[in-house]
């Protein structure tokens, strides 16, 4: 077949080949020029105008995520030592009546004081003279690195508000005792351990009105059921018989959105004010009988559950042997129930992050009901504490989730007792009075940067922040464990 080569102004002329009909099409269409991306191309390729976005995409979460961190009432602190003192009696139980002409009795009040030590959040950033000089599609790389340093500290800081030297079991309980954690934590102590603490200890209750019933738990074991009305109710009355008032309940996404679908509209007239064309209903709010309180979820409250491949880093330590496990007598309330098959695996954790898990334990089956399960853990060189996971038999071992920590202890092996407090992978929601004389966070220093000297072609910073989390009255404030999951 002919071609007609076209000449312009001189109409077509000639007779034109494959080639050129090519060189004409590729002026008159824009096409791609080339397939993929420019970095594959080794020898070269045709020159292309390419369009570049300037703006960074995140794929992971933004400052509209946090929850508590905004929430939280600040104050500055002067020391490394953080001392406070409570006050849990304005007096005696004594009769306040006198006779005619006598004097009323003495009264003396009753003080604690307590500490809390100032713990360092931080992090360390560097880029190169030359990554300054060129011209980068997303603009200033140092102010860039600046915000992902504030950002990595604050996603720490918000999860370790709640979560920090948490889930420590102290023989197979989770009771925030400060000596089941390591010595050398350099973690804060998060609400789960301050109001886990603060719920055993006579010092952090009121003693007025004893025997009025002002004594009532702060922790509610949900053992794997949902979250429902009554547990909202009886988290509020808890808080208001130990005279707080219940502001802001956090909690794992999931589990709002399992509580709120019990309020789905299934009737053809909508109860809950939902507009026509409206599927769905979400619960902001809870009025109890101590009155209103937000329903907050975050994201950072999702529970740990899987273990990990890869250690965190190379200075993590390595990942223990195979753990032994034994059964001891029985303990009435475990849960455990006879014949039932686990596999338990664990990680070494250090400062500088969690191991790679090691393999699975021999399988585990219950003899008696309420039967406790002793692991016997041989110590890793370099781990201060490991992490505990379990799977029952038919998920299989892969599918071991997170159940605990425990520090390791002085000589060859370290023993984790389960009772079964903690179930794999559960989340907890914390029902909350904010107010300053309930918690506050103190602050040494605010989130500051401090320039490195320059010892090679890059720029050097650190970006800091140091504070403690003080929980100046714990039982006026509510956890619920081991919330459960709608299939």
């Amino acid at each position: 077949m002919e071609h007609v080569l076209y000449g312009g102004s001189n109409g077509f002329v000639g007779v034109a080949d494959k080639a050129e009909v090519d060189m004409l099409n590729k002026a008159l269409t824009a096409g791609y020029g080339y397939a993929g991306m420019p970095s594959s191309f080794t020898g070269g390729a045709p020159l292309m105008v390419e369009s570049l976005e300037a703006s960074l995409k995140s794929t992971t979460w933004q400052m509209k995520n946090l929850v508590l961190w905004p929430s939280i009432p600040v104050d500055r602190a002067y020391n490394t030592v953080e001392q406070y003192s409570r006050i849990t009696s304005y007096g005696g139980n004594g009769s306040p009546y006198f006779n005619e002409g006598g004097s009323p009795r003495e009264e003396d009040s009753i003080y604690n004081r307590e500490t809390q030590k100032i713990v360092y959040f931080g992090t360390r950033r560097r880029v190169s003279h030359a990554m300054m000089l060129v011209r980068v599609a997303f603009g200033d790389a140092v102010a860039r690195e600046i915000n992902n340093g504030n950002m990595w500290l604050l996603q720490n800081i918000e999860r370790e508000l709640y979560y920090g030297n948490g889930f420590f079991s102290n023989n197979g309980e989770f009771d925030g005792n400060p000596s089941a954690i390591h010595s050398d934590s350099l973690a804060i102590m998060g609400i789960d351990q301050q109001v886990r603490q603060g719920d055993t200890d006579a010092k952090a209750q009121a003693v007025a009105f004893s025997g009025f019933g002002g004594a009532l738990s702060v922790v509610r074991d949900l053992n794997d059921s949902l979250l429902s009305e009554d547990e909202m109710e009886e988290g509020a009355v808890s808080i208001l018989n130990n005279f707080g008032i219940p502001v802001e309940l956090h909690l794992d996404p999931l589990a709002l959105s399992q509580f709120s679908r019990q309020f789905f509209p299934k009737e053809r007239i909508n109860t809950m004010g939902v507009a026509d064309g409206r599927a769905g209903f979400v619960i902001r709010e809870f009025i109890s009988s101590a009155g209103a309180f937000a329903l907050r979820p975050n994201v950072f409250m999702r529970p740990k559950a899987e273990y990990k491949l890869r250690p965190d880093t190379a200075l993590a330590p390595a990942a223990p042997v195979l753990p032994a496990a034994a059964l001891g007598g029985a303990d009435v309330g475990t849960g455990f129930e006879k014949d039932e098959e686990y596999y338990y695996r664990i990680a070494s954790l250090n400062e500088h992050g969690e191991s790679a898990v090691g393999a699975a334990s021999a399988k585990v089956t219950i003899a008696v009901t309420g039967e406790i399960v002793t692991l016997t853990i041989t110590n890793v060189v370099g781990a201060k504490y490991y992490a505990v996971y379990r799977t029952n038999s038919l998920a299989g071992a892969d599918s071991a989730q997170f159940i605990g920590y425990v520090k390791v202890a002085p000589g060859a092996s370290t023993s984790f007792i389960d009772r079964n407090a903690k179930l794999p992978g559960r989340a907890s929601a914390f029902l909350m009075f904010l107010d300053p004389e309930a918690l506050v966070f103190k602050q040494l220093a605010p989130l500051s940067k401090i320039n490195l000297a320059t010892v090679a072609a890059s720029f050097e910073w650190l970006q800091v922040l140091y504070g403690c989390l003080i929980i100046f009255t714990p039982r006026k404030h509510f956890i619920y464990e081991n919330i459960g999951r709608s299939a």
